[in-house]
Order: C-alpha cells, then sequence, then structure tokens
C-alpha cells in the first residue's frame, strides 16, 4: 500500500511538472503578430542606421506589408482565429523574411 501511494504521489508530481514545462513553453513562444511588429522595428532601425539602402529597405517593408495582409485574410475567413496550418505558413514566411532582414543588414553596402 506505502508503495503505491508512493508511486502515484511521483506520477503526480511527474505530471504536474511536466504541464507547468508545456505551458511555459508555450507562453514564451511569440506571436505572428509580436514577430510582425518586431521585424518592422528591425527595417526602421535599419533605415535609421544607414544599414539598409532605401532599396533594400523597399523589398523588405513589401514582404512584410505581404504577411501583414495575409494574416489579416487569414483572420477574417477563419473568424478571427489562426488555424495550426495557417500559423506555419505564416511563420515560414516570417522566418524567410527574417533570414532577408539579417543578410541585408549585414551585407557590404555597395553606393555608385
Amino acid at each position: 500500500m506505502r508503495r503505491r501511494s508512493y508511486l502515484a504521489a511521483v506520477l503526480f508530481a511527474v505530471f504536474v511538472m511536466m504541464t507547468a514545462i508545456a505551458f511555459t513553453a508555450q507562453a514564451a513562444r511569440p506571436g505572428i503578430g509580436e514577430r510582425i511588429a518586431r521585424q518592422q522595428h528591425r527595417i526602421n532601425h535599419g533605415i535609421a542606421s544607414r544599414a539598409l539602402t532605401n532599396r533594400e529597405a523597399g523589398i523588405l517593408q513589401y514582404n512584410l506589408d505581404r504577411v501583414k495582409i495575409m494574416a489579416s485574410n487569414m483572420r477574417a475567413r477563419s473568424g478571427g482565429v489562426l488555424m495550426p496550418r495557417q500559423k506555419k505558413r505564416l511563420s515560414r514566411m516570417l522566418d524567410k523574411n527574417s533570414a532577408m532582414i539579417s543578410n541585408k543588414m549585414h551585407n557590404p553596402i555597395r553606393r555608385f
């Protein structure tokens, strides 16, 4: 009997810890809106610091605007909530745009 109660207590403690870890991981992950805002800030900072040319900033801004429009259209079609498949698609687009921002901000600027 003592062994069963000990095993039950251990299993309960493991369950509580796993639930807490899963909840923390979910809460720490930024949403689509936060990622869009962060990328907008990075583009604005690149323009202000002259790390981006006007043409590069225009390309990056165009891509980010497309993501914003797609996100709002997806939300409108699905009743204000993004489905997992839609989140995955937007996340991939934001990943690509983030890599572009990084590449364009750290390349040597060539002015003619």
